[in-house]
């Protein structure tokens, strides 16, 4: 759910122990050594979200995030990444995976604006979701992008024994289209969307 406006960032942790923490923002943080994302810009600041990351032997930095104008809907949320090595900063719906441990370690991840996102512990992956499709990650560093599930739009999405279950929308029927994302074997089963050209 994406926060209300001056709320704390939403922070997750879903695969286990990890050797950073990843923490709000606060005044006091201000004192700290910091880089602006996209762009790892030293001692700037983003219109977005802010995060503090330790990271031993590291010293503490905080990474400032532009927020995303594409949707009002659009999730902001920061969660850690399935290598373990890894933190996910999603600012207004744009992607960032980041280093804690290296704030030069980072890239824009290819989807936006994200909507929503969902982990599974079972298939060690996590998965963003735009409009009509999702951009998996796993702990290899390997990624995939699912077809199109949905016209515009997914709800309902959870996941049970590595599969991604959810409603996309079927404009030509007028309804929801009930879909599975299985994401062991990359396969997607229902859903709807556009006819390909």
């Amino acid at each position: 759910m994406l926060p209300s406006e001056g709320a704390a960032m939403s922070i997750e942790y879903f695969f286990g122990e990890h050797s950073f923490a990843l923490l709000p923002f606060n005044e006091a943080d201000e004192a700290l050594e910091c880089f602006a994302y996209p762009g790892y810009l030293p001692d700037r600041w983003m219109n977005g979200a802010s995060i503090r990351f330790d990271a031993a032997p590291r010293a503490s930095w905080v990474g400032h995030f532009l927020s995303g104008r594409e949707s009002p809907n659009a999730v902001s949320f920061c969660c850690d990444h399935p290598d373990g090595v890894h933190a996910l900063v999603i600012a207004g719906g744009i992607a960032y995976q980041v280093a804690p441990a290296n704030p030069a370690d980072w890239i824009e991840l290819p989807i936006r604006p994200v909507m929503g996102g969902c982990a599974s512990a079972s298939a060690n992956a996590v998965a963003l979701f735009d409009y009509s499709r999702m951009l998996v990650l796993y702990a290899d560093g390997d990624s995939w992008t699912s077809a199109a599930v949905s016209w515009d739009g997914l709800k309902n999405v959870r996941e049970r024994n590595g599969v991604l279950f959810g409603d996309g929308w079927d404009a030509a029927e007028n309804e929801p289209a009930p879909f599975e994302v299985d994401l062991r074997t990359r396969r997607t089963l229902g859903g709807a969307a556009p006819p390909s050209r």
